[in-house]
């Protein structure tokens, strides 16, 4: 029998690539051989040797758009035909987004067998369709069953390994150089930062002197953020394009404001921080309100909407009556996620 090769094959934004890169971690760590195919990456290449990039593009209503969506599809199923006969892998982890639909499509033509991976509450046109073809399909949260077709398991979502490292506050407080005599709160916005929620909260900062701001702003927009914070001569705040030790400004932080990506949603349940969560208001189901809605149950997060943000922002930060101590985070949170994927997929798996 050969040595056992899986690919894992993901895109997007950071909220499909960190969860796959976790697992391949983990498998590799677990003596498993691991190609990937990133597809559409918005957050660029990373850094690993065993990976094939391949350009891609959202389907749009814009004409061309479209047609140069469709164009790329149809070339990276043949792409990923040619791939899958040089690789042979033995199974297939796709983590659900657009940019892997062509090597779904040729993993099905060759009769490779494929996993399915989904990290919202409401999950994506491409698993709603392909899911009832897949062995299974992992969910983060339970309510995502009802869905789809299939095999259904819940499994949580892999979170980053620079994510999970954890310090005392004082400890990351200490190594980020921050105020000690100040609320820390962190505004992050998934790995591509959140343009439309950070400018809105920047006017905000001027009037909350008590508090410090640390920005992740996304590298497209760390220009204009930048010039925003300077502009308003704003001296309780840093802003970053993105950070990579991002366990140690979750440990420094007193509270999150974010959007509410599962990725993030994860992590902000992981290291138990009461958050404000501002869904982004633009996609077409809503996933963000929904996934938003699963920390809310926790009693630490509260959702404003960003066109409210302004509005209401000094408020929820000033008065944290919202914050409950009686539910536990942890009860909503699976810390074994690439464990229990690992299990499901090598446990009669063939080569």
């Amino acid at each position: 029998m050969k040595e056992f090769n899986i690919l894992i094959a993901t895109g997007g934004t950071g909220g499909h690539i960190f969860p796959a890169l976790s697992c391949g971690e983990f498998f590799e760590n677990n003596g498993k051989s691991v190609n990937y195919i990133l597809s559409g990456s918005k957050i660029g290449k990373i850094e690993k040797s065993n990976v094939i990039y391949m350009e891609s593009y959202h389907f749009d209503k814009n004409p061309i758009q479209f047609a140069k969506a469709l164009w790329f599809l149809k070339l990276n199923t043949v792409k990923s035909l040619f791939i899958l006969r040089r690789n042979k892998p033995c199974v297939i982890l796709a983590t659900g987004s657009y940019a892997v639909v062509p090597i779904i499509l040729a993993s099905i033509l060759l009769r490779i067998p494929f996993y399915l991976m989904e990290q919202n509450v409401i999950p994506g046109l491409v698993n709603k369709i392909f899911s009832r073809l897949s062995k299974a399909t992992f969910v983060a949260f339970e309510e995502t069953r009802k869905y789809l077709k299939g095999k259904v398991i819940v499994v949580g979502l892999p979170i980053r390994e620079k994510a999970k490292k954890k310090y005392s506050k004082e400890e990351a407080r200490r190594i980020l150089n921050l105020p000690e005599d100040k609320v820390t709160i962190l505004v992050i916005g998934g790995s591509l930062g959140a343009r439309g929620m950070v400018e809105k909260i920047i006017p905000a900062i001027n009037k909350l002197n008590d508090y410090y701001f640390i920005i992740q702003a996304g590298a497209r927009n760390f220009n204009y953020i930048n010039s925003l914070v300077q502009n308003f001569n704003l001296k309780n705040c840093m802003v970053l394009p993105f950070i990579e030790e991002i366990g140690l400004y979750y440990s420094a932080a007193d509270m999150v404001i974010s959007r509410a990506g599962a990725s993030s949603c994860m992590e902000i349940l992981y290291h138990g921080k009461p958050s404000i969560l501002v869904p982004y208001p633009y996609s077409r189901d809503r996933h963000q309100y929904y996934n938003a809605s699963e920390l809310v149950k926790t009693g630490k997060a509260i959702v404003i909407e960003e066109q409210e943000i302004q509005e209401k922002l000094e408020n929820c930060l000033k008065d944290i009556t919202w914050i409950s101590e009686k539910k536990s985070t942890k009860r909503s949170l699976i810390e074994n996620s690439e464990e229990l994927i690992y299990t499901e997929i090598f446990k009669d798996a063939v080569c």
